[in-house]
């Protein structure tokens, strides 16, 4: 049981050992410490963008996992976002309309 418990902890480590790489975090993000700080991981602006852009990190991204994030590739942001939504649903200011 504890080795397990140890193992599950370690998984964390899994993204920094295979290289990885930062993800793309939705408009208003603070500097990346900052941001994974801040983040609560509630969801709140995946649920308000209205193209569908943000996502939530998974067990892949580690000590990131909920964290939101965007593929630009597949969804990025789009003009049909009038007021970037995400920034005005975070509840801790991860997302901000502040200049950095």
């Amino acid at each position: 049981l504890f080795g397990g418990v140890v193992g599950a902890s370690l998984l964390g480590f899994l993204p920094v050992v295979r290289a990885w790489q930062p993800r793309l975090r939705p408009p208003g993000a603070l500097a990346e410490a900052e941001f994974l700080a801040s983040c609560i991981k509630c969801g709140q602006c995946v649920q308000v963008c209205p193209v569908e852009a943000i996502k939530l990190a998974d067990l892949l991204d580690g000590f990131g996992v909920g964290v939101p994030y965007i593929e630009a590739r597949n969804q990025a942001c789009d003009f049909s976002c009038d007021g970037l939504q995400c920034v005005l649903a975070c509840p801790t200011g991860a997302l901000t309309h502040e200049l950095n």
